[in-house]
C-alpha cells in the first residue's frame, strides 16, 4: 500500500512501456478512482483519535515520522495533529504567511485541513498543514500555540 498520489503511481508505471501497452490502460480519471476505492479499503477512517497510526501512515509517505511538529496525543479526543512540508525553514524567512483551511477532503474525525503557506521570492509553498477536530477558537488557540512553540525551539527565536 502506498500514500503516493495516483498520478504520480501511473506515471512511474508507464514510464517505460511501449504505447502498446500504455493505450488499453485506464484513464488518469478513472486510475485516480480506483486507487482512492483501495485506499478506503486498506486504509479506512480510523472511528476514534486513538485509531489514528501516524507511524504507519507516515512511513509509507514521502513525508517521513520526522515531520509531524506536534500531535496531542491519540487520547485526546480533540486529537490535534500539525506536520511541516518540505519546506518548512521557509517560515523563518519570510515575511507573510498565509493561512488557509478547507473541509472537504479531511478524514471523518477532524473538521479542517488548515495550512500555512509562505511567500518566498515571488513564489508561494507550503509549509505546515494540521487536521483540526473542529472550528472552535480553543482549537485554532492550540494550533497557534503549537507553531509559536516549534518556531521557538526549531529556529531559537524570541518568544513574541
Amino acid at each position: 500500500m502506498t500514500v503516493d498520489k495516483p498520478c504520480r503511481l501511473l506515471s512511474d508505471l508507464v514510464e517505460n512501456m511501449p504505447i502498446e501497452v500504455v493505450g488499453p490502460l485506464p484513464s488518469v480519471h478513472n486510475f485516480t478512482r480506483i486507487a482512492r476505492r483501495q485506499r478506503e479499503t486498506h486504509m479506512p477512517d480510523p472511528d476514534n483519535p486513538a485509531d489514528i497510526d501516524l507511524d504507519t501512515y507516515l512511513e509509507k509517505s514521502e513525508l517521513g515520522r520526522s515531520s509531524v511538529l506536534y500531535d496531542s496525543g491519540p487520547f485526546d479526543t480533540n486529537r490535534l495533529i500539525v506536520i511541516k512540508a518540505e519546506d518548512f525553514n521557509l517560515l523563518r524567512y519570510s515575511g507573510t504567511w498565509i493561512m488557509d483551511g478547507t473541509f472537504n477532503i479531511v478524514p471523518r474525525l477532524f473538521e479542517q485541513l488548515h495550512t500555512i503557506h509562505v511567500d518566498h521570492f515571488g513564489g508561494v509553498f507550503t509549509v505546515s498543514f494540521a487536521l483540526l477536530p473542529n472550528k472552535t477558537t480553543a482549537t485554532y488557540d492550540r494550533r497557534e500555540l503549537s507553531i509559536t512553540r516549534l518556531l521557538v525551539w526549531v529556529f531559537g527565536l524570541e518568544w513574541c
